[in-house]
């Protein structure tokens, strides 16, 4: 195990990200999982090393003003709408993007998140 958990080190210092290496461990311990199943290996070297830790950043608000600021700014952008939404509504991107007419009641004033 020492030998893995040296390897992320060593992959940390060069600047590798903590996500980056949790997910490369997840594939290897997978793989290494299928090397014991099959007998060509007797214990996964990646059972319980330990691991970065991985802290997600704060998450950044606009204030009122800020939000004035954006929308008077993005008035002539085609993108206007797109980000009225997001700040009328707080969807995601994702959810944003995933939109269709179909979706829109303009009429009741009802959004359908489906995508």
């Amino acid at each position: 195990m020492a030998g893995i958990e040296n390897y992320y080190a060593q992959l940390s210092q060069k600047g590798v990200g903590p996500r980056t290496i949790r997910i490369f461990n997840n594939i290897l311990h997978i793989s290494l999982d299928k090397a014991v199943q099959y007998g060509w290996i007797i214990s996964n070297p990646t059972q319980g090393a330990t691991l970065p830790s991985y802290q997600h950043d704060e998450m950044r608000v606009l204030d009122p003003t800020q939000v004035i600021q954006l929308l008077v700014a993005a008035k002539q952008s085609p993108n206007y709408a797109l980000f009225h939404m997001a700040i009328a509504t707080g969807m995601r991107l994702g959810e944003l993007l995933g939109l269709k007419w179909s979706d829109i009641h303009l009429g009741c004033g009802l959004v359908h998140v489906q995508r």
